[in-house]
């Protein structure tokens, strides 16, 4: 069935994946099982690879367009009469 360098899952997986009887039908339907489900965890991989990477950047445009200190009218007037005090 598979060398003995094959490495012990993929000998497993192998092996589940052949039906016994040699079903045709049963193979075809195992095998496009298997291959859906890689294809949705690719498609989650990349998916949330983008996701990471646009509110990487993002988060950047918005603390370079953020200013450090604001300073606000009832502020300013404020610390005037404290001053002139």
């Amino acid at each position: 069935m598979s060398s003995p360098a094959t490495p012990f899952p993929l000998y497993l997986a192998l092996r589940y994946l052949r039906s016994t009887r040699r079903d045709a039908f049963t193979s075809f339907l195992s095998a496009v099982a298997a291959g859906g489900i890689g294809l949705g965890v690719a498609a989650l991989v990349l998916a949330l690879g983008a996701l990471a990477g646009m509110q990487q950047a993002l988060r950047g445009e918005i603390v370079a367009r953020t200013p450090a200190a604001t300073a606000e009218r009832k502020l300013v007037k404020a610390s005037r009469r404290v001053l002139r005090r």
